[in-house]
């Protein structure tokens, strides 16, 4: 009677741990079921010895699948539960063995319970990490899952055989034969976890490259877009002038010219002559995103200016790449200085060893939030989902080694330094 409550709660206490792991143990269901099933299962223990586990295993594995509806993530849970409290089972022996302690059956229950619990949680923890990057894939879940199961049932057999009447050199034979035929295993799985990975990464660059293409070509038509309306704006002038010239309206065209076409024509030299020195650069990409940002910036009254005092003809960065970072860059300068009266925006670009530096200065709000924050994925000040540049550009020159973005805030002042190697 004693073994049979024992069997009973150890049996519950996988249920409630496969259901924690699962999520499963939030439905009224899965609860009532739990008693029932360890009651059941561990009656005929005595007669069937291991294979009572088994089908407990196949037991819970079904109502799991009943409640998430999908059958490898449902042996998935099972498994690692049933793993854990196994080698939570060996873990207290091991250690007690060590001390050279004693303890009576029912202490070693709750200390075993209790080792199963925490590592459980643990093991939850990792899950809810690592969940959103590879579990949510299902190929990664079989693997996963297939090596969870094939583990469990190597274990299964080697205890059926050890509980066999055969002699001690077969059983060394058979449990050789198990470990060389396990090692082979876990070689395949961690083989085909390395493939996953690959393809997972390789997908994902893929899928960025896309995007900053995608970002090019909308740049490259906002520049001749703007080229369109620069052409259609000379065509109206040169209607103008034509008008008063058909009329012979002198005095009329001495006045539009003088109030109209040379007092914007002073303006457009002085802002002009603030971005002259984008001649020097001679990298197509890097001169458009900075002709098409730098005007904007211009058109919206913020002062702006641009240094490059030594021809840039080339730079150790993939074009996408850099006309993407130097997107956000400006976008979040021109966001900044809009807010400030008197606003700037001071761009330098030079050479320095052998690197590109890249400078992009602009006045910000003196309340401005930490960089930490800045730096956060979703995080704004203006807004829900508007903050992803910070952290988006952190995120693209990770793994790139011959780049450095250093991001500082000093007097009101936001300035970003991005140093490209190799030139």
């Amino acid at each position: 009677m004693e073994e049979l409550i024992f069997v009973c709660l150890q049996y519950i206490f996988i249920i409630v741990g496969s259901g924690y792991l699962s999520k499963c143990i939030n439905h009224k269901g899965y609860c009532l079921a739990a008693i029932p099933i360890a009651v059941v299962v561990a009656s005929i223990y005595s007669q069937v010895n291991i294979i009572a586990t088994v089908l407990l295993f196949l037991i819970i594995s079904s109502l799991t699948f009943y409640y998430i509806k999908k059958a490898e993530a449902a042996f998935f849970y099972v498994s690692i539960t049933l793993l854990t409290y196994i080698a939570s089972d060996y873990f207290l022996v091991g250690f007690l063995t060590i001390m050279d302690s004693e303890i009576n059956v029912y202490v070693r229950f709750l200390l075993g319970s209790l080792i199963f619990s925490v590592i459980l949680m643990l093991i939850k923890k990792m899950l809810a990490i690592f969940k959103s990057k590879f579990f949510n894939s299902q190929s990664f879940r079989l693997i996963l899952s297939l090596a969870a199961i094939i583990t469990l049932s190597v274990y299964f057999i080697d205890i059926y055989v050890e509980r066999m009447d055969i002699d001690k050199l077969t059983l060394e034979q058979i449990n050789a034969g198990f470990i060389l035929g396990y090692a082979i295993f876990s070689l395949v799985i961690c083989l085909l976890v390395g493939i996953f990975f690959k393809k997972s990464f390789e997908n994902k660059e893929k899928q960025k490259e896309l995007e900053y293409q995608l970002e090019y070509s909308k740049k490259v038509e906002h520049d001749y877009n703007e080229m369109r309306k620069l052409k259609h704006d000379y065509k109206n002038i040169l209607l103008s002038i034509e008008d008063y010239i058909n009329r012979e309206d002198i005095p009329g065209l001495t006045n539009y010219f003088y109030s109209e076409i040379k007092e914007s024509s002073q303006a457009m030299e002085q802002d002009l002559f603030k971005l002259s020195q984008l001649s020097n650069i001679q990298i197509s990409e890097l001169k458009s995103i900075f002709i098409n940002k730098l005007i904007r910036s211009q058109n919206l009254k913020i002062d702006t200016e641009i240094e490059v005092k030594e021809i840039i003809d080339s730079i150790g960065l993939e074009p996408l790449i850099l006309v993407r970072a130097m997107g956000i860059i400006l976008d979040n300068a021109i966001e900044a200085a809009q807010e400030i009266p008197n606003g700037f925006i001071r761009v330098a670009v030079f050479k320095k060893s052998e690197q590109i530096i890249i400078v992009v200065a602009n006045t910000c709000e003196d309340s401005l939030s930490p960089l930490y924050l800045l730096k956060r994925s979703g995080y704004s000040t203006k807004g829900k989902n508007r903050g992803l540049g910070l952290s988006n550009l952190d995120e693209m020159f990770l793994k790139i080694n011959n780049v450095i973005l250093d991001t500082r805030v000093e007097n009101g002042i936001f300035t970003q330094i991005l140093e490209i190697g190799g030139i």
